[in-house]
């Protein structure tokens, strides 16, 4: 459509397009929006109430979790202390149970015995 043809219209005045418009060569203006990358604009946006909760959420839910791996750390290392201990301890162990067992044995076997003679 060019400037100097006259607009085509309906019954009602509303114009008819003849020929089809790309919306290409067309540029919506842009709002001028604040720079929210200024430290005294992030600082204020910070402050808000929406901000202040989504931080304090933000924040619980971080030390929830740096707690919850430093549980689980801890755990695997206490396991892995006590593997080793228990390891290291297992042949003395075994041989002071065998000792006792050595001991006791005998009066235990004559007390079952004299126990269901009766």
């Amino acid at each position: 459509m060019s400037g100097s043809q006259p607009v085509k219209t309906d019954e009602d005045g509303i114009p008819i397009l003849d020929e089809l418009v790309s919306a290409d060569g067309f540029e919506a203006p842009q709002p001028a929006e604040p720079d929210v990358l200024e430290p005294e604009r992030l600082g204020q946006l910070l402050q808000t109430e929406p901000y202040r909760t989504l931080l304090g959420d933000l924040s619980e839910d971080l030390h929830k979790l740096v707690a919850w791996k430093v549980e689980e750390l801890l755990k695997e290392e206490m396991q892995e202390l006590i593997h080793e201990a228990s390891q290291r301890a297992l042949e003395r162990v075994q041989s002071e149970i065998h000792t006792q067992l050595t001991l006791a044995l005998p009066d235990l076997l004559a007390k079952i015995v004299r126990h269901s003679q009766r």
